[in-house]
């Protein structure tokens, strides 16, 4: 059952049945503790679905895509006078290569790493201060 769907992503209250699972769930509820929870999962008819299948399933072949696999990103090129996206810079085992597109760069690198690669393309702040300590010492 399809408990939401954001676009192609499904999202599921799958129902897993596990005494650990639903003994620590019981027992959170009872004692109002943070920490373990139910979530919702992307299953769709009892297959687990991934971000490779939902998104690029249709369009995998498709003659203006390009996927290089274990390939490293390590900026975004920019059109310094148009200010836009002209390619991506990667590293392919030991090589670097410029990438060039007609369009546009989708840049999906992560939680942790999109913001990395913004910055090391010169897109953001140009020091560190937002590493700011607010502990007040």
């Amino acid at each position: 059952m399809i408990y939401y769907k954001v676009g192609l992503l499904p999202l599921t209250n799958y129902e897993v049945k596990e005494n650990i699972r639903d003994y620590l769930l019981e027992s959170r509820k009872k004692e109002r503790q943070p920490g373990f929870y139910a979530f919702l999962q992307t299953i769709e008819n009892g297959m687990r679905s991934n971000t490779s299948k939902i998104f690029l399933g249709s369009v995998r072949n498709s003659e203006n895509l390009t996927l290089i696999l274990n390939a490293y990103a390590e900026k975004v090129l920019i059109d310094e006078v148009q200010k836009t996206d002209k390619g991506v810079k990667i590293r392919l085992a030991a090589e670097s290569s410029n990438i060039y597109t007609n369009e546009e760069v989708i840049l999906s690198a992560g939680a942790l790493y999109t913001p990395q690669l913004l910055m090391l393309s010169g897109i953001g702040p140009t020091h560190r201060s937002w590493f700011r300590d607010d502990s007040g010492s």
